[in-house]
């Protein structure tokens, strides 16, 4: 079985070029491997926790965070007052893109499974309650379009597949960005409407995990940024 994320205690370090950690200190770390007892990771894919932060919570934040980061920053470079629909809001990723969508002040758009989670998303992040739909069938295409006066939305954050992918992908404006955070449909050699392109949209697809990829130093360089942001970098967006 294969991890992203992990967190625990450092308990050796290299004999040079290492600043930021020492061996004691409580980390959480993000980069493919797999379920080990010890593993060993470069410094930029560590963050050192502060005494209040838990391992068994810190470790579930660097992929969903890095992920919704990555999407709304690097591919669909969310502007302030900007529209963008997050599917599957209520869920770890949801979460992390509704609270980056918030502080770049756009306006957010969501789908839920369950009424539970709509109420869910209203009282933690105060939503509309007229901006979540359903996610489960077609019926968020038609109410969104109405509730843009049938011009659709600046972002898609897309975790939808098969006939729902294409629903959301109709969904977008002019100009519009559709990241695709699924697999599914890529691994299926899924097709793709093409006169949504007479819009000017854009359909843009990734892996997270080729971020981390000692081949590619730029890429390196991203992942850096994106991983574990500091407070300010993360509000400089």
């Amino acid at each position: 079985m294969c991890k992203l994320e992990s967190s625990g205690i450092v308990r050796r370090v290299a004999d040079s070029g290492i600043e930021r950690l020492a061996v004691g200190d409580r980390v959480v770390t993000m980069g493919p491997g797999h379920f080990l007892t010890h593993d060993r990771l470069p410094e930029w894919a560590c963050q050192k926790l502060q005494d209040d932060e838990e391992l068994h919570v810190m470790t579930t934040l660097p992929l969903v965070f890095s992920t919704a980061l990555y999407a709304l920053h690097h591919r669909a470079h969310i502007q302030e007052g900007e529209s963008v629909l997050i599917h599957s809001a209520a869920g770890g990723l949801g979460n992390a893109a509704i609270q980056i969508a918030q502080l770049a002040n756009a306006e957010i758009y969501a789908t839920v499974s369950t009424e539970e989670k709509k109420d869910y998303l209203v009282k933690t992040f105060n939503l509309k309650r007229e901006h979540i739909f359903h996610s489960r069938d077609s019926s968020f295409q038609q109410a969104i379009l109405a509730a843009t006066g049938g011009r659709g939305v600046d972002i898609v954050l897309n975790s939808l597949t098969g006939d729902l992918l294409h629903d959301s992908w109709r969904v977008c404006a002019p100009w519009g960005r559709f990241i695709e955070v699924g697999k599914q449909d890529i691994v299926d050699a899924g097709k793709l409407d093409m006169e949504m392109f007479r819009r000017n949209v854009t359909f843009s697809a990734f892996d997270l995990s080729e971020l981390s990829d000692e081949n590619q130093p730029k890429l390196n360089r991203i992942a850096a940024r994106f991983v574990f942001p500091s407070k300010s970098l993360f509000y400089s967006f």
